[in-house]
């Protein structure tokens, strides 16, 4: 469980599995475009806090490296090598923490040396991550130039790589539920439109607003609340040019809004 060197024996287990949090890097473009420098650090941060969480995704391997943006705890680890029974278990952590940790660790010679050291006299690694990002498909190709065969069971292929992205965003999940009514009736989203620049979006925001009694409003790459504007009966003002105006000043205040598109959709109540 040691979170720098491998462990002694490390380089006698049979090929090992390496697994990636590269939570941020999933909606990279999105934090990128966040405008204020603090709340991009802070949502960095708020996911590089959730990496001892996806230790978990892994409670089925006996023998695998996992690479974090931040320490784990020991207590934790014990804990978690307790109830899941995994024998050999060693965590790297990057030297820095830019929010893209495939990047990070294509710079820290340490971590690739601990990667390859891995593959054991194999040259052989089984690569998981917890999103396929372009990162992560550079640091495949990095590795492979180094003489590792690397196994990929949970990535698409590079033909096929587009699917994450685009599928993982507001407008592709919605285009896709739309594309499979016909087979998936159960498979349902608010009505809502698809649309580019602030302007648009907020007339038909405040239009469907007004018609509604309520609308959302969604950035195509938001993640965890985040991109996200909720606007409840009473939250905007009945005026219909005022109502815009509104809306525009609040999108006005990243400038991811202007940067991909949005998403206007009906205001569903929970019940």
């Amino acid at each position: 469980m040691d979170q720098s060197e491998p462990p002694s024996n490390f380089n006698s287990k049979p090929p090992t599995t390496v697994y990636i949090f590269n939570m941020s890097e999933d909606v990279w473009p999105f934090i990128s475009a966040i405008s204020d420098n603090q709340a991009r650090q802070t949502e960095i941060q708020e996911n590089a806090n959730l990496a001892d969480r996806d230790l978990f995704s892994l409670s089925y391997e006996d023998n695998f490296l996992f690479i974090s943006p931040r320490p784990i705890s020991d207590a934790f680890l014990n804990y978690y090598c307790q109830i899941t029974k995994t024998k050999n278990i060693q965590v790297a952590v990057t030297k820095v923490h830019t929010g893209t940790i495939c990047d990070d660790i294509l710079h820290d010679e340490a971590i690739l040396n601990t990667i390859i050291a891995a593959a054991n006299h194999t040259h052989r690694l089984t690569l998981l991550s917890y999103a396929t990002t372009p990162q992560f498909l550079n640091l495949i190709t990095t590795l492979r130039q180094r003489g590792l065969t690397i196994f990929t069971p949970e990535a698409p292929e590079d033909q096929d790589a587009w699917t994450v992205n685009f599928y993982g965003s507001k407008s592709g999940i919605r285009q896709l539920a739309q594309k499979s009514t016909a087979t998936e009736p159960d498979l349902k989203m608010p009505d809502g439109l698809i649309l580019s620049g602030i302007v648009d979006a907020a007339h038909i925001a405040a239009w469907t607003y007004l018609e509604q009694g309520g609308v959302v409003v969604k950035t195509n790459k938001g993640h965890a609340g985040s991109g996200l504007l909720i606007f409840r009966p009473g939250d905007l003002p009945a005026d219909y040019s005022t109502c815009i105006q509104a809306i525009l000043d609040r999108l006005k205040q990243n400038a991811y809004w202007d940067k991909f598109p949005i998403v206007v959709e009906d205001y569903i109540a929970s019940t």
